[in-house]
């Protein structure tokens, strides 16, 4: 009799939870999809097992539960966005399914942790690793009458007689063997099933990242060789989203672009079909190339990219620097990345038109917020780049996650909500004081450094609140020609005047400290505070319709501050620029395009009311 199985992959979605209902997009099962499909492919499995169901929505536990039909495996491909609710889920399945084994896999599985199996006993086997030859081996052994899965390479068994860790499992030889979930069709019946939301492809043309950085554990979880799909196959894959209509495909490779000619071909294949078919409709790359510009294809991929899509669909080219200090980059593993070339990067982007976005993160071992602000500069004076700040996540496999690594930097870590649009209706920041109103199984969670041995914590939440500051003032505009008159007329660096003016609205009483105070309470508490590109229409569109008292506010920072160091001629001149500004000179700068009418921008973006 054949064994039923399941797959469970819940997909990031949209921001909607507790069923299908109101999703508007949602990802592709791709892992659960090259899991199954290889494991198929065997004889012994194709006649003793039968796919049951892939669950992939978020919808509400019973409604999952009530679905199964006595189940005899499920296996878990885990991530930081539905590991919580995916152990809650394994958890009630083992509790009315005792004989069901319970499987999981995946990058959020902290595989050297032992305290978390025994937090976790309903697991029965954890994959390590690269999972396709190790998941077809646990359902070849879970034939058997007695399977005995010790001799199974490459798995943590967690059982009533403790946890067993098996010897590694060699590294697949051949990536070709593995049947694409795509062009065998396994995302049919889901797609049929919700014609309605729009789905988007995780799309892989290699494996491997040759390179260890501490925050990540890519290099450490797939090994530093780089291996390749074959390139005919990674175009008809393409051609089967853009047939299917999908709206979009993730390039999910480390290193895009490290094969430089083979990789802009496929960009090319892509753009090609993109063109022909008017699908996927956006097409963005998780992780480019980090060797030289010269040597890889990222600006010729980036630009082929920019041509082909609309503005609006255009993701913005990002180089992730991580931190411009020496000793940071070392403290990571990632002061030997020829990315850190900064200079010589800007050149090749300005040379092919391509602005683009700098990725850094805090806080990183090293990392000061004096580093932090110097590092803003660069960014403020450069128009053809921004500054895109991340919150440093501990991943559980990665160096950040070992435990004498943070002995060492002296490292603070927080669990905190992470999937926190608890529904599309709150978007008033408010709404999330009260977090605990929202601690159901819904929630994920994730670990996030909030000090080192280099940065206090309230040091790390003065950081992120000077980001809000440039992503309010600076990027949306209202202060800048004010604060580059200072800069020039003082001769001293932008991010002087930034400075000055965050140490005096933490010391005053004014409309502009009402809603940083509000932020700032936030932050270290909840992921979504870190979302500062975000935060800020809130602020924005408060500041406009307060328009006086905000330009009232900033009066008396500049009278405050700089009175005694402007001549009478330059302060006049300051205060009148101050004067002649009303609620129309709220503009939005991307760096990617030129300056967006604040007022139409404003309107679809967060909805204001009497815009101009």
């Amino acid at each position: 009799m054949s064994k039923n199985l399941y797959m469970c992959q819940i997909t990031p979605a949209d921001e909607t939870i507790g069923g299908m209902s109101k999703c508007e997009w949602a990802f592709l099962p791709y892992t659960a999809g090259v899991l199954w499909e290889y494991a198929y492919c065997n004889e012994l499995i194709k006649n003793n097992y039968i796919l049951k169901d892939t669950i992939v929505f978020r919808d509400p536990l019973n409604g999952i539960l009530d679905k199964l039909d006595q189940p005899d495996v499920v296996a878990f491909c885990c991530y930081v966005w539905n590991t919580s609710f995916q152990c809650i889920i394994a958890k009630k399945i083992k509790e009315l399914y005792p004989n069901c084994l319970i499987i999981v896999g995946g990058p959020h599985i902290p595989i050297k942790q032992d305290e978390w199996f025994k937090d976790h006993p309903y697991i029965d086997i954890a994959v390590v690793n690269e999972g396709e030859e190790i998941f077809e081996n646990v359902l070849l052994e879970g034939i058997n009458d007695i399977p005995d899965y010790s001799k199974i390479d490459g798995i943590i068994l967690n059982d009533t007689n403790g946890i067993l860790r098996t010897p590694k499992h060699p590294r697949m030889k051949d990536l070709d063997v593995i049947p694409s979930p795509y062009l065998t069709g396994f995302f049919e019946k889901i797609m049929k099933d919700y014609p309605d939301v729009k789905f988007h492809a995780t799309w892989e043309s290699n494996r491997g990242c040759p390179f260890r950085c501490s925050f990540c554990d890519w290099g450490g979880l797939t090994y530093q060789k780089v291996k390749i799909f074959d390139i005919n196959r990674c175009k008809d894959e393409i051609t089967y989203i853009a047939d299917k209509k999908m709206f979009a495909m993730w390039i999910s490779d480390a290193n895009f672009g490290i094969f430089k000619k083979r990789d802009v071909e496929l960009v090319q294949h892509l753009v090609d079909v993109y063109k022909k078919e008017g699908y996927p409709e956006f097409f963005p790359t998780l992780g480019y190339a980090k060797t030289p510009p010269k040597r890889n294809g990222v600006a010729e991929i980036q630009r082929l990219i920019r041509e082909a899509l609309p503005d609006n669909k255009t993701p913005s080219p990002r180089v992730a620097i991580q931190s411009f200090d020496h000793d940071t980059l070392t403290n990571i593993r990632r002061d030997n990345l020829s990315i850190t070339d900064l200079d010589l990067i800007v050149n090749n982007q300005k040379q092919n038109d391509v602005p683009f976005e700098v990725e850094l993160i805090i806080p990183l071992p090293g990392m000061t917020y004096n580093s932090f602000v110097a590092d803003w500069e660069y960014f403020l004076q450069n128009d053809s780049s921004d500054g895109m700040i991340y919150p440093a996540m501990v991943l559980p496999n990665s160096e950040f996650g070992a435990a004498e690594y943070q002995k060492k930097y002296k490292i603070k870590v927080r669990n905190m909500p992470y999937n926190y649009f608890v529904s599309k209706d709150f978007s008033d920041r408010r709404i999330y004081t009260s977090l605990d109103k929202y601690k159901n199984e819904h929630l994920e969670y994730a670990d996030i450094i909030v000090e080192t041995f280099s940065m206090s914590e309230s040091n790390v939440i003065k950081c992120w609140m000077f980001y809000w500051i440039i992503e309010c003032f600076w990027y949306h505009i209202v202060l800048k020609d004010i604060v580059s008159y200072i800069s020039k007329c003082l001769n001293i660096p932008i991010v002087e005047v930034f400075k000055k003016m965050q140490t005096y609205i933490l010391n005053s009483y004014g409309i502009i400290n009402e809603r940083y105070s509000e932020l700032e309470s936030l932050v270290n508490k909840s992921y979504f505070a870190y979302d500062m590109k975000s935060q800020k229409f809130q602020d924005i569109k408060f500041f406009q319709e307060h328009h006086e008292f905000f330009f009232h506010d900033v009066t008396t920072f500049i009278s405050d501050a700089y009175k005694n160091d402007l001549n009478d001629e330059q302060f006049t001149e300051t205060i009148e620029m101050i004067k002649r500004k009303d609620d129309s000179d709220f503009y939005y700068r991307d760096v990617t395009q030129n300056i967006v009418d604040g007022g139409e921008w404003m309107k679809s973006e967060i909805e204001l009311e009497g815009a101009p």
